[in-house]
Formats: C-alpha cells, structure tokens, sequence
C-alpha cells in the first residue's frame, strides 16, 4: 500500500511540475507576441551623452483610444565581487542602471515622467553567466540582453509626440565585502501604437496609463 501511495504522490508532483511547465512556456509566447503587435512608429538608437545614454523620438500617433507601448531593447553586462564574511555583514549588488522617461505632447505639456531603474526588467531578458572562485573570494559575471516594454499608453488625442528617455550608462556600489557593477552596452528606443496590452496576469513590471 505503501508503494502505492508513493508513486501517486510521484504522479502528482511530475504532473504538477508538468502543468507549471506548461503555463510559464505558454505565458511567454502570450508576452512575445503581445511585445510585437501593433504598428511600429519608430526606431531610434539611443546615443552617448555624457555619462548616460539618451534618444528623443517624434511620433506621430493616430490610434486615438489604442494602446500605445514605448519599448527598449538592450544589452547589459555586469559583475559581482564577494568576499567571505561574517554573518549579517552588508553586500551590495546592481543589475541595472537608472532611466528617465518623459511622455509629452506637441504643445510640450508633460503627460507623464517615470524615473526608475532597468533592474526591474532583469528577469525579462535572456542571457548568460558565468562564475569562479579562488580562496575566500568569489566573482560571477553576467550579460542580459532583450526588449523590454517601458511604458503603456492610451492617447487622449492624436498628434505629435515627444519621448524622450536616457539611460545612465553605468551603475556600482561597493561595500566592505562586496563590489558589484553593470553597464549598458547598447540601447534603442522604439514606439509602437494600436498594441495588443500585456496581460494584467503576467504583472509585467511597467507602467500602464490612460491620458
């Protein structure tokens, strides 16, 4: 009976872990192909410009009441340095670096400003990794790249648009046992109205505004 019981609750968990397989693969073919739909307005690179990376980008939208989505495709690499230490001792670690995004009309009236961190995107690109060891230190390193979506928007009017983003190029922090730093390596901006919106399920980390 014993025996029993237990390739049942086998069954069960591998038909379980089966199922989450098959929900997280089909929510990310839902995500993909929400991220390409609608008509492209726009592509443009974002440059160097002092310490940051920035782009302006004109569009005319005339999906008045669509869905409109500003989305950034990136590569990042960065690294994490550690040391041993005594427990409860800080460590810091980055994973992206600060934007600033401005949505504004013709008339230059600010619609909206988001100041945030590419951090939050981290688990939605792809990439690699790597790490090593040696006595009491260790060191990994990481590279994402990807398209992520900053920003959704229904137009209140249709006209010229202005947003404007910029990226910092580079991000660190350093404590007594830890050093962790990441940078951007290329960056572009691009704009897309009547979208298909991200499922609300998915809680996709950006922002969603009616105008």
């Amino acid at each position: 009976m014993d025996g029993v019981d237990s390739l049942t609750g086998l069954s069960v968990t591998l038909g379980v872990l089966v199922l989450l397989g098959v929900l997280a693969a089909r929510g990310y073919v839902v995500q993909r192909r929400q991220l390409s739909s609608g008509r492209k307005l726009c592509v443009v690179r974002l440059l160097r410009d002092g310490p940051g990376l920035a782009a302006t980008a004109l569009v005319s939208i005339s999906a008045v009441g669509q869905w409109c989505r500003v989305l950034l495709a990136l590569r990042i690499q960065g690294e994490h340095q550690e040391r041993s230490r005594p427990l409860g001792g800080e460590v810091g670690m980055v994973v992206g670096t600060p934007y600033d995004l401005t949505l504004a009309n013709r008339a230059g009236d600010v619609l909206v400003h988001e100041a945030g961190t590419l951090a939050r995107f981290a688990a939605r690109m792809g990439g690699s990794s790597s790490s090593w060891s040696l006595l009491s230190r260790e060191r990994s390193s990481w590279t994402h790249h990807g398209t992520v979506a900053l920003l959704e928007f229904v137009p209140r009017q249709a006209g010229v648009h202005r947003i404007a983003l910029r990226v910092d190029v580079r991000a660190e922090v350093q404590t007594r046992w830890s050093r962790s730093w990441c940078e951007v390596l290329e960056a572009e901006l691009s704009v897309a109205e009547g979208v298909e919106p991200l499922s609300r399920s998915a809680r996709y980390p950006h922002r969603r505004v009616e105008l």
